[in-house]
């Protein structure tokens, strides 16, 4: 599934969940569910920053290349 699609299918969870909250018979119902709503947001927000950011290598991370050294570290994927 595309980045688009599934930030867009996040967004319309979260939406779902909003209006569903607005139809709460209590309290504890309707936070419970915005919470549910930010949280998805929160994954579609992560999953559009991380299609910015391309993933490295396991050997580039600096705390691999810290603990064998960045010659270790390189060959150690």
């Amino acid at each position: 599934m595309s980045t688009e699609r599934k930030d867009a299918q996040y967004r319309g969870f979260a939406a779902s969940c909003i209006d569903l909250a607005k139809s709460s018979s209590t309290p504890t119902e309707k936070t419970r569910l915005l919470a549910m709503a930010g949280a998805w947001l929160n994954l579609a927000d992560r999953v559009v920053q991380a299609a910015k950011h391309p993933v490295c290598q396991i050997a580039d991370h600096p705390l691999v290349r810290k603990t064998l050294g960045a010659e270790r570290g390189a060959k150690a994927e």
